[in-house]
């Protein structure tokens, strides 16, 4: 059990240092602290008669409880099942409904949100440290202590084989899918990841995702922790965080960053921390971009203006990380770096048949980090994909000559004019080219002739030129860059892009859009 020993032997020459620092509060708890507290919540796990393989919902915003609960289900053999508290209610009642969870842990106040969705027969833990103004009194009842023993450090249960998480994907236009992953998967994925960078006890992480997500597991929970290093909890990315964000990263110390697109997008435009750059010069050793395509003109931006490198990744839910960057060297921009150490890759046609080298087509990744598989919507059970099966990730793109790999488009975003395959994303780089335009999409519409139409749609900065300007030079910018074909044949301002809580933006919902008010005079 590699797992088991991994945990065992961190524990042991990490239980006095820091782990997890909680940027709101000011809180800070030990490796010791936080198993302490994890196997005070296993006990209550025990009492409640789960058994491992047993799966708990998680209903919380970002938090040292998330975090502790993660660590008691890996200790326990339990199985997490995080719910985002922002999710729809339809999204919320599908996941209770299909993931069979048996036990539930919420806040109090929170009940109310979700009691139309929970099956009787589902326990519930509140997680409060006072009941008095709570309408509703669970049987249990649990809260981190700061400081509550010294934990035992051995763990049994542990096993490489168990399911410890089923994250469910954000169903941009389908129910959301349930990716099941063991302790096995996620543990190599985080080792590979941190050999890849070198993050070490050193590592301090600035955790800015949702901890409802693989990125908020994974990437800024069991990386830091497998490495021996240490998170920062400063809550979830939005515009508030933003204008702070330098200052919790330089209070912190923090000397990591794993951020999105968006992320980047923004600070590069709303931060004006005069000490941000000097701080990143003398301090950021790493700087993670992952999760949705990178802008050349973004990553340029934000390189320029903190004068630190940027580590582009490449990764999905179901295979956690495929490649990146490493410490030693950045990637060529448009690249997502070289493939990771054990996971192999085919380039394949839509029939299935092998690419050559440098030839675009459809992404297919086998690695022992790959999910077991997903869950079935009517058992509840795991849809093994089976030993040594290719995983068909979606994603479109190419190996250069020099190892790198490039995604150049999503297959199911790609755009069949005439005939002719044509990538949304080259087009996209060039609309990106325009200081006024802040986020830019590029969609295919039904064609009688064509079969479909290159149809773009742009969010313009602030401060910008009127769109009928902005207009007019993209298409002088797509004329001269862009063969005949890839030319949009339509140019739409819209004010916001729907988008997933990772940034990838939403073609399905903008095609949609597009398609209902397209000839309406309500604007987009």
């Amino acid at each position: 059990m590699v797992a088991k020993a991994r945990v065992e032997e961190v524990l042991r020459s990490r239980c006095n240092d820091p782990f997890f620092i909680d940027a709101t509060t000011s809180l800070s708890f030990t490796y010791g602290e936080m198993f302490s507290n994890a196997e005070r919540l296993a006990d209550i796990f025990t009492e409640a008669g789960l058994v491992p393989g047993d799966r708990i919902a998680i209903f919380l915003d970002n938090s040292v409880e998330f975090a502790v609960i993660y660590l008691a289900c890996l200790i326990s053999g339990t199985t997490a099942v995080p719910v985002n508290t922002s999710l729809h209610g339809r999204d919320i009642a599908h996941i209770f409904a299909k993931s069979r969870v048996k036990l539930l842990i919420i806040k109090p106040a929170d009940i109310s949100k979700i009691s139309g969705y929970l099956a009787p027969e589902i326990q519930v833990i509140a997680v409060t440290k006072n009941l008095e103004s709570a309408d509703f009194v669970p049987r249990f009842i649990w809260s981190v202590a700061p400081s509550c023993g010294t934990p035992s450090g051995s763990y049994p249960k542990i096993d490489d084989s168990h399911v410890l998480s089923i994250t469910f994907t954000s169903g941009t236009t389908s129910d959301p899918k349930g990716v099941v992953h063991t302790v096995g998967s996620l543990f190599r994925a985080a080792d590979m990841f941190n050999k890849a960078h070198g993050f070490s006890s050193k590592t301090r992480i600035y955790h800015v995702f949702s901890m409802a997500y693989m990125a908020g597991f994974l990437n800024t929970l069991l990386c830091p922790l497998l490495a021996g290093g240490s998170v920062v909890s400063a809550g979830v990315f939005d515009a508030k965080l933003a204008l702070r964000f330098w200052s919790g990263v330089q209070k912190w110390e923090v000397n990591t960053l794993w951020i999105v697109p968006t992320m980047m997008a923004v600070l590069v435009r709303l931060d004006r921390d005069p000490d941000a750059a000097t701080y990143c010069r003398a301090k950021i050793r790493t700087v993670c971009v992952g999760t949705a395509p990178l802008p050349t003109r973004i990553r340029s931006e934000f390189e320029e203006k903190y004068s630190t490198g940027v580590h582009e990744s490449f990764g999905l839910s179901e295979t956690l990380f495929v490649s990146s960057g490493c410490e030693a060297a950045l990637a060529p921009k448009g690249s997502v770096g070289k493939l990771l150490p054990g996971v192999e890759m085919r380039i394949v046609n839509d029939q299935g048949e092998a690419l050559p080298s440098g030839d675009d087509g459809e992404i297919l990744i086998r690695s022992e980090s790959n999910m077991l598989g997903y869950l079935d919507a009517d058992s509840g059970q795991v849809q093994a994909l089976g030993s040594g099966a290719w995983f068909p990730t979606g994603d479109i793109g190419h190996i250069d000559l020099n190892g790198y790999l490039n995604i150049t488009s999503r297959k199911k975003d790609i755009v069949i004019r005439g005939g002719t395959n044509i990538s949304p994303r080259a087009i996209e780089e060039v609309l990106m080219q325009h200081p006024d335009v802040a986020q830019a999409a590029v969609v295919g519409l039904p064609h009688d002739f064509y079969g479909e139409e290159v149809v773009a749609v742009v969010r313009l900065q602030q401060e910008a030129a009127p769109f009928s300007v902005v207009k007019d030079m993209l298409l002088a910018s797509c004329r001269t860059q862009l063969n005949s074909l890839s030319v949009p044949t339509q140019i739409h301002e819209m004010s916001e892009f729907p988008s997933t809580s990772t940034g990838k933006v939403q073609k399905g919902a903008i095609k949609k859009l597009l398609q209902e008010r397209l000839l309406s005079t309500v604007p987009i």
